[in-house]
C-alpha cells in the first residue's frame, strides 16, 4: 500500500490529480492538514474516502463517504501509513470492511471518537489514540 510523501491538493492540474489517485490505494489512511489540525480518512477506492465530519461522535460528528477531493478542499492531503512498521496492517477489504461498518453503525459506535481512532481502527485494528505518535512520524 502507498505510503507517498507527496502532497495532493486542489490546486493541482487533473493529470497531477489523477496520477496521484493512481498511487493511492484502497485501505490507506489519507492525512488532511488543515491549518494546525490534522484529520484522517481511509481510502476506499474510487476516488472516495470514508471520515469524520465534524469534531467527533460526542458534539455532532458523523462517519461519512464523500469524494477524496471535496475533502480536501482547500487543504493538503497525503497518504499516511506511518505505524506500518509498528503494527501489521489488516488487509485492504478487511479495512475497507471496517470503514463501511462504522458507517453504517456511527451513531452507536462511540469508542471511535474521532478521525484518528477510526482510521487507526481501520487499518490497525487498534483502539487507542496514536495522535501524538503519528504528529511525530
Amino acid at each position: 500500500m502507498g505510503n507517498s510523501v507527496s502532497y495532493a491538493s486542489n490546486a493541482m492540474s487533473a493529470q497531477e490529480k489523477h496520477e496521484w489517485l493512481q498511487s493511492v490505494q484502497p485501505g490507506d489512511i489519507i492525512m488532511f492538514k488543515r491549518g494546525l489540525s490534522i484529520y484522517w480518512a481511509i481510502y476506499v477506492g474510487n476516488g472516495k474516502v470514508i471520515h469524520f465530519s465534524g469534531a467527533c461522535l460526542d458534539i455532532g460528528g458523523r462517519i461519512i463517504e464523500e469524494e477524496i477531493w471535496d475533502v480536501i478542499g482547500q487543504h493538503k492531503a497525503r497518504v499516511h501509513n506511518g505505524r506500518d512498521d509498528r503494527w501489521n496492517p489488516l488487509p485492504p477489504e478487511e479495512i475497507v470492511q471496517r470503514a463501511r461498518y462504522a458507517l453504517e453503525t456511527s451513531e452507536r459506535n462511540l469508542s471511535l471518537r474521532n478521525s484518528e481512532h477510526f482510521a487507526i481502527y481501520c487499518r490497525y485494528g487498534q483502539m487507542n489514540n496514536a495522535q501524538l505518535i503519528f504528529l511525530a512520524d
